[in-house]
């Protein structure tokens, strides 16, 4: 039996019941919220009181200078073309004049409330009533979810958005309690009025609203991905299952502008089919959306791993990466939707010694795959005197290892314990583990960061083994995640002081700083 959850803070059924009734309520005009405080001899949440109608400059003179306080408003927001709506955002009233210990009980309780509010967007104001005006809350709002200092931000997001690690490209997506997750895309799409004099609309804004809810996984997110422009959602978990999901037609009322935030009776995507993985290394999956390769007609007495029957002839095939079924260190390659294996065991090696100098035994020196990224690229084949395509692999090691291998062998389409893949380069830039490892959008080059304080970058298309790795030394130890930009100027690095930095990704010089989270970051997109 598990545990029950430990509270800093006890939220009573009547704050909860006050905050449903606050989320549901119906508004036309003005501005509403609901504020609550903390009883630090109690250790309960309190009402203090609401509001209707009021103006944010309004609400923040009723807020103490000196007492934190917890405010849920409903704004009302009116868009470039008109529009009036009332997102619900919660205002982190923290005065830096505020007693120590009950800032503290406030902090520690913070994310309990806004999990129990169900709200997404949360503004902190710690410099009194003067940081708290409309156009501030408006520009947050209007800032796809982004609440951290623009003028630095801009330098990464201005050619491409930042998105979380589950890797939808145009989509928002929340992974709640008991690994439930939740997808909102672009669903209303409202064009502004056209601008003749510029021939194109001035605005187009996006609500995000749920339009499904369920679990996927019975353990942990490692990651998700769209597949089928959308039409498909590729996750996997830590309970050792990879699902494939189609994404529900069928959009709630309740998504519709003005509608209700909360998440009642979405509709449930129904299974495709499934892969049972190797989940031991927390390595996620990699996935090669179209293959030319991928296209061509599969051996028919592959075996599939697929818990569906439905017929794939018609679906672009694709192919995924993921770890070997049993060896942690061998990677093997799945096609998609036929869910059979077309390359087992990629990286097996030939068994060492138990003396070996590096300190490993057996078939695996270089440790467990961290990360790995499949694509395709194209080469020129004497024989045949043309240009063919070329599947390529890179995979990133817990020794700090990172190997690119291609598969020689045009005759035969599938392979088995790593035949046929030549290994093109291996370098070892990294002591520690490789903690991550992103491949630029056109595979031109690869970055790596561990807990040491280097950067690795590879040259993916070098013609000389002397040009294909670069080592930049940061300051500053300690990294979990990076992303690179689409354009492949700027990258982002997650460290664990929770701090994200940008640099520029051919001279490596520093660009800004993203200050935000209070604990390590460890995913970015």
């Amino acid at each position: 039996m598990s545990a029950a959850k430990s509270h800093t803070v006890d939220i009573p059924q009547s704050i909860k019941d006050s905050l449903r009734k606050f989320r549901f309520a119906r508004r036309n005009e003005g501005s509403a919220a609901i504020v609550i405080k903390i009883n630090k001899q109690k250790l309960i949440m309190e009402e203090v009181e609401q509001f209707d109608n009021i103006s944010i400059e309004e609400l923040a003179e009723e807020l103490p200078e000196n007492s934190p306080r917890y405010v849920i408003l409903s704004h009302a927001l009116v868009h470039s073309d008109g529009r009036t709506s009332f997102p619900l955002v919660l205002i982190n009233w923290a005065p830096t004049s505020s007693e120590i210990g009950l800032l503290t009980l406030h902090a520690s309780a913070l994310l309990d409330f806004q999990t129990t509010a169900d709200v997404s967007k949360v503004i902190e104001i710690r410099e009194g009533p003067e940081a708290l005006t409309s156009d501030v809350v408006d520009a947050k709002l209007l800032g796809n979810f982004y609440y951290g200092p623009l003028s630095v931000a801009q330098t990464f997001l201005q050619r491409g958005p930042l998105f979380n690690h589950c890797g939808l490209d145009e989509s928002w997506v929340k992974i709640g309690q008991n690994h439930e997750l939740t997808t909102s895309y672009g669903l209303e799409q409202h064009p502004a009025p056209y601008d003749a004099r510029n021939k194109k609309p001035q605005r187009v804004s996006t609500t995000l609203r749920a339009i499904a809810s369920w679990k996927a996984h019975e353990d942990g997110f490692l990651g998700i991905e769209e597949w089928e422009n959308g039409n498909g959602i590729i996750t996997h978990g830590r309970d050792n299952k990879l699902h494939v999901w189609n994404r529900p037609d069928e959009i709630s009322i309740t998504s519709g502008i003005g509608g209700s935030a909360a998440l009642p009776d979405l509709p449930t995507p129904t299974l495709r089919f499934s892969l049972d993985v190797n989940a031991l290394n927390y390595c996620r999956f990699s996935l090669l959306p179209t293959s030319i390769i991928g296209s061509t007609l599969l051996p028919q007495n592959l075996p599939s791993a697929s818990t569906s029957t439905t017929d794939s002839s018609s679906v672009l095939p694709a192919l995924i990466a993921l770890p070997n079924l049993i060896e942690s260190s061998e990677a093997d390659v799945w096609s998609l939707p036929s869910c059979k294996r077309l390359h087992a065991a990629i990286g097996k090696r030939v068994k060492t010694s138990i003396f070996s100098e590096n300190g490993r035994t057996g078939e695996d020196p270089t440790g467990i795959i961290m990360s790995l990224h499949i694509f395709e690229t194209t080469s020129s084949s004497p024989q045949l005197s043309k240009v063919t395509p070329e599947l390529r692999i890179l995979i990133a090691y817990e020794s700090g290892d990172v190997t690119l291998r291609r598969y020689a062998n045009i005759e035969r389409q599938a392979s088995v314990e790593g035949k046929d893949w030549e290994v093109i380069w291996n370098t070892k830039i990294h002591q520690e583990a490789i903690m991550a490892l992103q491949v630029s959008s056109d595979n031109r080059f690869a970055l790596t960061v561990s807990a040491d304080h280097i950067v690795g970058r590879y040259d993916l298309t070098a013609s000389t083994l002397q040009d294909y790795s670069t080592t930049f030394r940061t300051k500053h130890p300690g990294n979990a995640c990076i992303a690179i930009r689409d354009d492949g100027r700027v990258c982002a690095v997650g460290g664990w002081d929770g701090k994200v930095r940008l640099y520029s990704t051919k001279s490596f010089k520093p660009l800004g700083t993203l200050k935000y989270h209070k604990d390590g970051c460890q995913a970015l997109r």
